[in-house]
């Protein structure tokens, strides 16, 4: 029943949104919708805004269609002379626009919207900047979604290597604003990733971990990388992706197979049965998995024969800061592994 409930409540929004949006075109007839399709374009609205946009491309209207759509149950206001729609009135206006005007339409209206950010919101203002990139990653996810899907999971990922929780929660929200264009497009593993982030941010390790298990395996190379990453700052909590990391350690990039070494370390003693796994990255060709191995080794602190032994084995290994990596791992294990080593 759980899993149904998610479904459940995009088709009570798209029930809602129809109603409103048939309600707004009975009050006012069609050149008032067609208003209301151009305006849904913006993720955020201004009078000015909505006022060029009706000069530029829906002149037929009244002038008056600019208030009556603003102050109407399709718009709310966000903050003084912002308003926004709700998601679900704005993706079935967006698909009307583009089933009455194609794609070509949306082009001309992104080239507007990008010329208008230019113009007017040139501000230094940190949330005025915001704003701005968020009304080109509008028009990017609309017109260009490659573009879109790059640019979001860098700037997502970079927040995540930050550390920048306030970030991470904006700019998942933000991802989840453009879901309809991203999965039309073959993007939903962003989306997922997006999500995944935002439930760690809230505080749902269990769920964020589920979303961001679905990723290890697959999506690109530094999907995968990115989605081991924030397993490993989910830490303990994060035991059930233990399968899935274990699997990426024979991922062909090096850089996802380290990300999974240090994850399963961060997980802690759970990850015991990954082992087997780790000692045999002790000896990746890759030194930067080499370490990771090794201190993930330490971390999980099981006094297991065959871990010590692998370790033991590694102090031979020509990089000196393996040597040191496992010198400490050994440490970590305990007091078995340390007489094992003083006899040695």
């Amino acid at each position: 029943m759980a899993a149904m409930t998610p479904n459940i409540n995009q088709a009570r929004a798209m029930r809602v949104a129809v109603r409103r949006i048939e309600g707004f075109a009975k009050q006012f007839g069609e050149a008032h919708r067609n208003l209301a399709r151009h305006a849904a374009f913006p993720l955020v609205l201004t009078p000015d805004l909505l006022y060029q946009i009706w000069a530029n491309f829906v002149p037929e209207a009244p002038w008056t269609a600019v208030a009556h759509l603003l102050l109407s149950r399709l718009c709310r206001q966000v903050g003084y002379e912002m308003y926004e729609m709700d998601i679900a009135d704005r993706n079935l206006l967006l698909r009307e626009l583009k089933e009455k005007f194609g794609q070509e339409h949306l082009d001309k209206l992104g080239e507007f919207l990008l010329d208008y950010v230019a113009q007017r919101l040139t501000d230094d203002d940190p949330d005025t900047q915001d704003l701005a990139q968020a009304q080109e990653w509008t028009v990017l996810a609309y017109t260009k979604p490659n573009e879109a899907a790059r640019e979001l999971a860098e700037a997502l990922s970079s927040r995540v290597r930050r550390q920048d929780m306030a970030e991470i929660f904006r700019l998942a929200s933000l991802v989840e604003t453009f879901a309809e264009p991203l999965m039309e497009f073959g993007f939903e593993p962003l989306l997922v990733y997006a999500r995944g982030m935002g439930k760690f941010v809230l505080g749902n390790q269990e769920q964020a971990t589920v979303e961001l298990s679905k990723l290890v395996a697959g999506w690109s190379q530094v999907g995968r990388w990115n989605a081991a990453y924030a397993l490993g700052k989910i830490g303990s909590k994060s035991e059930k992706a233990i399968p899935s990391l274990i699997n990426a350690l024979k991922d062909k990039n090096s850089f996802v197979r380290g990300s999974a070494a240090s994850a399963l370390g961060k997980i802690g003693s759970k990850s015991e049965k990954a082992i087997p796994s780790l000692i045999n990255a002790l000896e990746d060709e890759a030194s930067d998995v080499r370490h990771r191995a090794a201190d993930a080794l330490g971390n999980i602190g099981s006094e297991s024969e065959k871990a010590i032994s692998a370790l033991i084995k590694a102090l031979e290994d020509r990089d000196s800061n393996m040597r040191r990596r496992v010198a400490s791992a050994l440490g970590e294990i305990g007091s078995q592994a340390k007489k094992i080593a003083q006899i040695l």
